[in-house]
């Protein structure tokens, strides 16, 4: 009976070179006189080699002879190690040497795709020595007491929480409020990680461009009072702004891709002039010399306070607003697309699948669409002029202002 097919075959073989690439390494290490080589090339690619052919035995039922092997690999590089010379506090290379056996089995057991990623992401932080203990080095108390601090609010906190709506209508939920309290928390961290490894600028601008890929108009919210708390970087906040924007609008156009390719077709061809002025912005905020702070020490990065604080301020507005169309209605589609696209942008390019498949036109869509885009747009200005800085206000007044006539353009575009 053959035992042996050409999967077997891969497997055993993405073992022998997930170990060569893991060898390469280690040998360089042994050049190097790093402590804890054992081996180099030869013995890791015969370890990931033997691994895989303890995978293929386990996979035909053949236990026992499987696990002697391994057992024998496991104690002969204990032995080698230990009669290699002085001990070190360094383990990589008996760690490594673990992995290999582990992600060899897998891919023995023809999990190719698992062993294939395990065996990458050894290699990754086998050469990426340097740059992780760099960051390590950087990670002071303030750090490790706020990821704490937020791993507890995300995984302690947030699962106890009730999930009943209440309130008028329903509309509040204490975990959909946890989940934005998490979101402007996220948001300050991660401009305080970004500032201190980047600098001022282009910390901000880093933290808007990943902070529009959630909500644009939680990073206006969040800058706004950014551009108070530290007023001389209004600029790059201001850069910040315009990058969560032009993103939240890419954003819309992968979403519609799921709905109708050539409703994200047309909306991205509306879209595209604001999308590039938001860019340009973002990057004049990075050229731009400005007198920036230079020292970002705080003594909470999450700053809860002000989260919470934000958060019912958001809640706020979204109330208002779902008041005002229960109590006034709505203009047809496209008035409910303005106050819904002024809510969440999401939300109204789910609501757009109920009129696609009553047979909506593509055009009429993307027209509803934009129209919420420019409706949100109007709302984050809004919201920088109420709660921004001075310098902060007049630069994002001239982005919006040119943001929104280039939808406006692309919003009679698209009716010719």
């Amino acid at each position: 009976m053959m035992l042996v097919g050409n999967g077997n075959l891969i497997g055993i073989g993405i073992a022998a070179l997930g170990g060569a690439a893991v060898g390469i390494d280690r040998q360089r290490a042994y050049r190097e006189n790093e402590a804890g080589a054992i081996g180099g090339i030869r013995t890791f690619t015969i370890l990931g080699t033997v691994a895989g052919v303890c995978g293929f035995l386990i996979a035909n039922a053949l236990l026992f002879p499987a696990v002697i092997l391994l057992t024998g690999l496991t104690m002969l590089v204990l032995v080698v190690r230990l009669a290699a010379g002085p001990v070190s506090r360094d383990g990589t290379t008996e760690v490594a040497a673990m992995a290999v056996l582990a992600s060899g089995v897998v891919a023995g057991l023809g999990h190719l795709g698992i062993s294939s990623a395990l065996f990458a992401w050894t290699v990754l932080l086998l050469i990426e020595k340097s740059s992780l203990h760099t960051i390590v080095s950087r990670i002071g108390v303030v750090e490790m007491e706020a990821a704490a601090q937020f791993a507890a609010m995300a995984l302690i906190v947030f699962p106890i929480l009730p999930s009943n709506n209440f309130g008028p209508n329903g509309i509040l939920n204490l975990r959909s409020i946890w989940v934005l309290v998490l979101i402007f928390s996220a948001l300050s961290f991660a401009g305080y990680l970004a500032r201190k490894a980047l600098g001022n600028r282009s910390g901000w601008v880093l933290t808007g461009l990943i902070g529009g890929l959630i909500s644009s108009t939680q990073v206006t919210f969040a800058f706004s009072q950014e551009s108070r708390r530290y007023p001389q970087s209004f600029l790059p906040l201001f850069g910040g702004v315009m990058a969560a924007t032009s993103v939240s609008m890419l954003r819309v156009c992968v979403l519609c891709t799921f709905l109708r390719p050539s409703l994200a077709a047309a909306t991205m061809a509306a879209v595209a002039p604001a999308v590039v002025i938001g860019a340009i912005a973002s990057l004049y905020s990075l050229r731009r010399s400005s007198s920036e702070l230079g020292v970002f020490e705080e003594k909470s990065p999450l700053r809860v306070l002000t989260a919470l604080y934000l958060t019912l301020i958001f809640i706020a507005s979204q109330c208002l607003i779902t008041f005002a169309r229960t109590w006034f209605g709505t203009a047809g589609i496209f008035g409910s697309a303005g106050l819904l696209g002024s809510i969440d942008i999401d939300a109204l390019v789910a609501s757009l699948v109920p009129m696609a498949h009553q047979g909506l036109q593509t055009r009429q869509l993307a027209q509803i669409l934009l129209l919420g885009i420019a409706s949100n747009t109007v709302v984050k200005l809004v919201i920088a002029l109420l709660w921004g800085q001075s310098g902060f206000r007049k630069y994002v007044l001239a982005g919006f202002v040119t943001i929104l006539a280039a939808l406006l353009g692309g919003f009679a575009l698209i009716r010719q």
